[in-house]
């Protein structure tokens, strides 16, 4: 034909471009074949092309969506590691509050304890104050009684010193008086 075609060219274009030309009207069959051969090619083209379009388009979508399930999974990574940060953290306030609880559960126990001893030696420091004041009433009681009898053996003792200078008076006042007699 001597022409040659641009492949962008479009089909109006192509035929009017060959319409005018010799081997149009002397092999109008021809002509036809390759419009028609042009066609297919460009309509395969066109299917080839949005088939690449499609598989761009599916390869794009299939990119998001591990794009998107990447995220989910980092969302999850990450709430999962924030309960687990929480739980951490609760574990160890839980942990603290434990620990700061059975201080606080020692503390009483040894104020308890003092207390209780305290009280314990209160009430040793008051028997034995009682017991020194029974002990001290007794000795008093002991030496007072002491003091008693021996005031009382004293008087005895005196009272028989008395009788005795009186039977002894009397006996020799007796005794003279016989020898005053005897004589």
């Amino acid at each position: 034909m001597g022409e040659t075609i641009d492949a962008d060219l479009g089909i109006m274009e192509l035929k009017q471009k060959l319409m005018p030309s010799k081997t149009y009207l002397e092999d109008e069959e021809f002509v036809r074949d390759v419009i028609a051969t042009t066609i297919e090619d460009r309509m395969e083209k066109e299917e080839d092309r949005k088939k690449e379009e499609e598989f761009k388009k599916k390869a794009e979508e299939r990119r998001l969506e591990r794009i998107q399930e990447l995220e989910l999974v980092r969302i999850e990574a990450a709430k999962w590691k924030a309960e687990k940060e929480a739980r951490i953290s609760e574990a160890r306030h839980k942990e603290v509050e434990t620990r700061l609880r059975a201080k606080e559960e020692a503390r009483y126990i040894a104020e308890e304890a003092r207390l209780k001893a305290e009280k314990e030696a209160n009430i040793l420091e008051a028997r034995w104050r009682i017991e020194k004041e029974a002990r001290l009433r007794a000795e008093e009681e002991s030496r007072h009684k002491a003091q008693e009898e021996s005031r009382h053996k004293a008087e005895e003792e005196a009272r028989l010193t008395r009788l005795r200078r009186k039977l002894d008076s009397r006996l020799r006042r007796k005794l003279d008086s016989r020898l005053r007699k005897m004589t």
